[in-house]
């Protein structure tokens, strides 16, 4: 399949953000060769990413606007989908706080060359970061319990947290999972698999279950060096949130076992095991000591309420417990 340019749709779902949006915009109005199209996806509650979507109509070859009420990441990306246009071979899924660089598309179109085999490419900067000796420590620990990938070239599923922790690569790597920032498809694997809608709002998971059910069907996916930076935003990184997550976390990730990796059983029990240490760990860390105490006891509700409620996580129900 030749892949370029032209033949690339990006789908950007968006939730309230037209800040970061515009940032986004902005960056992909400048690049010398744009996508063939771009989707926005608007979920917002008020008026002003339409507004973003008006300013950059007549910059951005084949801008789209489509707005989806229910606020889900999983539907949006749906949505999108729906809305390709047949010229379109490849689709990037681009978070609205990621900003590309003027190499990026052809990075992406680059990796799909050098593996024509695959039926994903996700593109990251990679990293020459020297790390300190208790980075180190941290990250061997973690590799122990399988919590994460940090640790470079180890991106294969063992255990159903296995995707926890940022990407840290110095060159390029087959996965079975891709993060959410920018992962790809050829657009072929969506007319027998699409997004799991159970995953509900900003969501954790549906990005992994996806590119799980890809690579298991449809064939590798590769991550690749790539011109792209992701802001998450300042604003969102508060309490209420980050308690809202650890739920998400655990109840999300009790859907993917029973989905996905029902034979990882005692992996995900060792994956809890790791967890608890470290969640017992941060209690002793005095500079957030009112804060980790909240988030220790919200950890073991979380554990309870999924104990308790397992049977309809495992059908699907993946609603939580708090506002």
């Amino acid at each position: 399949m030749n892949v370029s340019e032209e033949s690339i749709a990006i789908v950007i779902p968006t939730f309230n953000r037209a800040k970061y949006l515009d940032f986004n915009l902005q960056k992909l109005s400048k690049l010398k060769v744009q996508a063939g199209e771009v989707i926005i996806i608007d979920q917002s509650t008020d008026s002003k990413t339409k507004e973003v979507y008006f300013k950059y109509k007549k910059r951005i070859r084949n801008l789209k606007y489509y707005y989806s009420k229910k606020p889900s990441i999983a539907i949006a990306k749906n949505l999108g989908v729906s809305k390709l246009s047949n010229k379109s071979k490849v689709v990037i899924f681009l978070d609205d706080d990621a900003y590309v660089g003027k190499t990026y598309l052809k990075e992406i179109i680059s990796g799909y060359k050098t593996h024509p085999e695959a039926a994903g490419i996700y593109g990251t900067p990679f990293s020459k970061k020297k790390r300190t000796i208790s980075f180190k420590i941290i990250n061997s620990i973690k590799r122990i319990f399988r919590l994460g990938a940090l640790v470079r070239g180890d991106l294969f599923f063992k255990a159903p947290y296995d995707n926890r922790g940022r990407l840290d690569l110095n060159k390029e790597y087959k996965t079975e999972w891709f993060p959410g920032t920018d992962p790809s498809y050829k657009t072929e694997v969506f007319k027998e698999l699409k997004f799991d809608e159970n995953f509900h709002g900003w969501s954790l998971g549906e990005d992994i279950d996806i590119a799980y059910r890809i690579q298991k069907k449809f064939g590798p996916l590769y991550i690749v060096k790539a011109d792209i930076t992701h802001e998450n935003p300042p604003e969102e990184l508060n309490p209420q949130r980050e308690i809202r997550r650890i739920y998400m976390n655990h109840i999300n990730h009790l859907y993917l076992y029973y989905k996905l990796f029902q034979d990882m059983a005692l992996g995900y029990i060792w994956n809890l095991i790791g967890i608890s240490l470290f969640e017992l760990f941060n209690l002793l860390k005095i500079n957030k000591a009112p804060f980790n105490s909240l988030r220790f006891k919200h950890y073991i509700k979380s554990l309870y309420y999924c104990y308790k409620n397992k049977e309809k996580i495992k059908k699907g129900d993946l609603s939580l417990p708090i506002k």
